[in-house]
């Protein structure tokens, strides 16, 4: 008795992609990834909505590496492929454009986006702010900082004390990277500052 698999016969009744749309696809998906990249989702998050993505708008398979800074997608369709490589530049944090771009797979998933509303989502997200508004950044280092110093057994005043060295040394930290500094140098800086203040 031969079971059946829903998944492959899926598989065998979507029909291939041509080679354009195979390009826009993969392109589409590539991304989605680098804004899932750029703006802190972790690997397996990437790699997941890559994927739903991809199949969702035609493709058989999707293969997928992460690295901290590069992407690679293998795209399948039908006797068709296509690799694909896109290098991830100026990394952060901002997990309201992770959770709208996961909201945009969804709907792939769902069925109610196709490539051209996928194209109009994915500009719109670019166009939103990249960053945390810098001040905001520095209040919760120096406050998830202090926060630790009350986990491990400080006072309110080790908690006051760190929470404004921490605060000071964000702002320097973001000022030396704003000028473009070498990572070492902005490490050992900041360090050096919260140590002096504290």
């Amino acid at each position: 008795m031969h079971l059946k698999d829903p998944l492959l016969d899926q598989l065998i009744t979507k029909p291939p992609l041509s080679h354009d749309e195979l390009r826009d696809v993969t392109e589409l998906a590539l991304w989605a990834g680098q804004l899932l990249l750029q703006h802190g989702a972790e690997a397996a998050r990437v790699e997941e909505t890559v994927h739903r993505l991809g199949t969702g708008l035609g493709c058989d398979w999707m293969d997928i590496l992460v690295s901290p800074n590069v992407i690679i997608v293998t795209a399948v369709s039908g006797e068709e492929f296509r690799t694909r490589v896109r290098r991830v530049a100026n990394i952060g944090v901002n997990l309201s454009i992770v959770s709208e771009v996961s909201d945009v797979s969804r709907g792939v998933a769902e069925g109610r986006l196709n490539r051209a509303k996928v194209r109009t989502a994915l500009r719109r997200i670019g166009k939103l702010p990249h960053r945390y508004n810098r001040w905001l950044v520095a209040f919760m280092v120096g406050l998830a900082c202090a926060s630790f110093s009350r986990l491990f057994g400080g006072d309110w005043a080790v908690f006051g004390v760190t929470f404004g060295a921490a605060s000071v040394a964000q702002v320097v930290r973001q000022e030396l990277v704003r000028r473009y500094f070498n990572t070492l140098l902005v490490v050992i800086s900041t360090a050096f500052v919260a140590g002096v203040i504290a």
